[in-house]
């Protein structure tokens, strides 16, 4: 397939089309990474892993985290409204 590289405000664009995003995977807006090296760019995409709240909440508690007094007095003061604990 071939491209042209064009004018985008201050930076260059290209214009991938759509049959090789399919091919690698990608579609509009997925995260990639550039390299440039021997007069080529390598487009590789990005896994960003993905996490259930429970995966994350896992690692969260107050003697795990690092807490300020000003968040210690926050978490040990009283519900002053509607607060489920």
């Amino acid at each position: 397939m071939r491209t042209e590289i064009k004018k985008w405000g201050n930076s260059a664009a290209l214009r991938l089309p759509a049959t090789a995003l399919a091919k690698a995977g990608l579609e509009v807006n997925s995260p990639v990474e550039i390299e440039a090296a021997e007069g080529k760019l390598v487009v590789s995409a990005v896994n960003i892993p993905q996490y259930s709240l429970e995966e994350l909440l896992e690692n969260c508690s107050p003697r795990k985290m690092k807490l300020t007094e000003e968040d210690k007095q926050w978490l040990e003061s009283e519900s002053i409204g509607h607060e489920i604990w």
